[in-house]
C-alpha cells in the first residue's frame, strides 16, 4: 500500500537519524509517497538511477568527488576532510573554483 503524505511527513518530522543515516528510506519513501518506482525496481543495472556513484577524473582514475556543498549530506565529503587551523598569522587562505566557479573550495597557502 502506498504511503500517504500525512503517513510521510509525520514518519519524517519524528525521525532522529543524521542526514546521512536517514537519505535512502527517505528517498524510497517519497517515492512512494509520488508514486514513482523504488531506484532498484527503475533501474537494476544502476546506470541510470543512484544513489552515490564513481565520477570519473579529469586526471584519470575513479572515485568519489573530494569536495561536496554546503547542502551536502551530514555537510561533508564521502572521504572526510579535518578543519584545518593556521599556525602563521600572515598564512593566506587561497580560493579554488569548482564546477566552474560554482562553487569553491578554500585552503591555507602554504
Amino acid at each position: 500500500m502506498p504511503l500517504s503524505l500525512p503517513e510521510y511527513v509525520t514518519r519524517w518530522k519524528a525521525s532522529t537519524l543524521t542526514e546521512r543515516a536517514a537519505a535512502q528510506s527517505h528517498f524510497i519513501d517519497l517515492c512512494e509517497v509520488l508514486g514513482q518506482p523504488h531506484p532498484a525496481a527503475a533501474d537494476q543495472t544502476g546506470d541510470s538511477y543512484t544513489f552515490e556513484k564513481y565520477v570519473s577524473r579529469l586526471k584519470g582514475g575513479k572515485g568519489y568527488h573530494d569536495d561536496r556543498t554546503h547542502l551536502a549530506l551530514a555537510k561533508g565529503t564521502p572521504a572526510g576532510r579535518g578543519a584545518e587551523t593556521n599556525p602563521d598569522a600572515d598564512c593566506r587562505v587561497i580560493s579554488m573554483p569548482r564546477l566552474g566557479g560554482l562553487h569553491h573550495r578554500y585552503d591555507l597557502a602554504a
